[in-house]
């Protein structure tokens, strides 16, 4: 089913739970309606019960495909849906739902949507080229004085030794310094400086 329009109301039937209604679209495009009651035996799940299908198109008549695309299952779940909504004391409208493959082509949209956009990322904005590039420049010359190298150059900078960490980790993904190495004092500019 490609549509389906649930309403139910509460019945009379002496197992009843409620009378429903509902619209769907098979795969042929052709519109059907399916009206019945719900039932709830003692001891017995619930069921339908006095079901009718009907064509919208009078040339159109019901043969086993068409059974088969009647969907049973989400005329229960939406029909006791409604039904709880009722007990709530709210007025229950008719739902309209869409099957799997709809919320699949939905979500597919959406995914399309969200890759054609760069997704926002969150925290502060990035950091300036200009800055980026003092901070290369003060540790490249703070380097030539031996170690503890990011603690001068983030004092001489008045930035906390933490922020300037960041800088430099921003600075080597943009490629303004090179990577630090294991057993390698220093570094070097980057090609992107």
């Amino acid at each position: 089913a490609t549509h389906l329009r649930v309403g139910a109301r509460p019945t009379d039937h002496p197992h009843g739970v409620a009378s429903f209604d509902h619209e769907f679209t098979d795969t042929a495009d052709r519109k059907w309606r399916v009206d019945g009651t719900l039932i709830r035996p003692p001891g017995e799940p619930l069921g339908i019960a006095d079901l009718t299908i009907r064509p919208y198109d009078p040339t159109s008549t019901v043969d086993t495909r068409v059974l088969r695309e009647v969907p049973f299952t989400r005329i229960i779940r939406d029909s006791r849906r409604q039904l709880a909504l009722i007990a709530k004391g709210i007025e229950a409208r008719p739902l309209v739902s869409q099957p799997k493959d709809a919320h699949r082509k939905r979500a597919e949209s959406v995914r399309e949507v969200a890759a054609a956009k760069p997704a926002p990322k969150g925290g502060r904005p990035p950091v300036a080229q200009d800055d980026l590039r003092q901070v290369v420049d003060m540790v490249l010359l703070e380097q030539e004085n031996g170690p503890g190298v990011n603690e001068r150059a983030a004092a001489r900078l008045g930035r906390p030794v933490s922020t300037l960490r960041t800088r430099l980790k921003q600075a080597e993904t943009q490629g303004l310094i090179g990577p630090g190495r294991k057993g390698r004092a220093g570094r070097d500019r980057g090609p992107n400086y």
